[in-house]
């Protein structure tokens, strides 16, 4: 699946399923996805684990290129402003998002898994978390093999 956004923008994206997981635009990105281009300001999504304006979760090999949002984002696990969690590269993104979660909470992803990349990117705005937060990153499994801790 490519998607591109042409440089437009989808707004007052509004979510509240606190209760299930995979919550955001894309709930899933799948194997090999590509999403480009897109601004998503104004979003506002409530979720469970894997929360993300963006994406709930963003599967192997997918790439996520030039995307941004803006708004609010809260979740129990795997919270971040724009993907919840990542096995796949986002490369000149910014979330400029307040995010909320109980664990693994970050400004742009909440957690990069050890295939992620996270390149030329950045994020703005409030994480509260109790465990394992991150202004861009809220646990980057990258950086430790894989291993969890």
């Amino acid at each position: 699946m490519t998607f591109d956004g042409n440089s437009h923008t989808i707004a007052n994206l509004y979510a509240d399923r606190p209760t299930k997981n995979s919550q955001g635009l894309f709930s899933v990105l799948g194997t090999g996805a590509e999403v480009r281009n897109l601004g998503l300001p104004g979003v506002d999504v409530t979720g469970k684990s894997y929360a993300g304006e963006l994406a709930g979760w963003s599967q192997m090999e997918t790439s996520i290129t030039a995307a941004w949002a803006t708004g609010k984002v809260v979740g129990t696990y795997d919270t971040g402003g724009l993907i919840g969690e990542t096995f796949g590269s986002a490369t000149r993104c910014w979330a400029g998002v307040d995010v909320t979660g109980q664990s693994h909470a970050g400004g742009l992803v909440g957690e990069n898994e050890i295939s992620g990349a996270i390149t030329d990117s950045y994020a703005t705005g409030t994480v509260r978390c109790n465990r394992d937060v991150g202004g861009l990153v809220g646990f980057n499994a990258a950086e430790f093999g894989g291993e969890r801790h």
